[in-house]
């Protein structure tokens, strides 16, 4: 069994593998990142969220094979960094699987999501900033 440390990136597919650009603009930036972690001694790899199969805990990532991208099923990462701007319900509950089943360590908080959708905590947030308190509307929580 690999002992090596794993990193995931989480980012959506936005083409076909075939298009050679399948994370759009960012596909080369991604390519570095995992080539420079592979470099280093890492496991590295990209998934999108519907490629994690909790039921079996592994993942159908993208990695990469000398000069191509390649699919493997891989273990479920130690760390991982998010690329997602927007998440559903069932994509909130795969990143809380993974913090908390799979003992993934996020470098970015995935929690900034909650905090968004969180209308009151967002508010507070907001009403307590120096220079942004003066235009955040009074608020009561019902």
């Amino acid at each position: 069994m690999d002992k090596r440390p794993r990193f995931g990136l989480i980012a959506p597919l936005v083409a076909p593998a075939e298009s050679g650009a399948m994370f759009g603009s960012l596909t080369a930036t991604y390519r570095q990142l995992i080539e420079r972690a592979d470099a280093r001694g890492w496991e590295s790899y990209v998934f999108s969220l519907r490629d994690v199969l909790r039921q079996r805990a592994s993942i159908w990532a993208w990695v990469r094979n000398h000069d191509t991208w390649e699919r493997r099923f891989v273990a479920p990462p130690h760390v991982v960094a998010t690329r997602m701007l927007i998440t559903t319900a069932e994509e909130r509950a795969i990143l809380l699987w993974l913090r908390s089943e799979a003992n993934v360590q996020f470098i970015n908080q995935p929690e900034i999501h909650d905090i968004v959708e969180d209308s009151w905590r967002l508010l507070q947030i907001l009403q307590s900033h120096p220079t942004l308190n003066a235009n955040i509307p009074e608020s009561v929580l019902l």
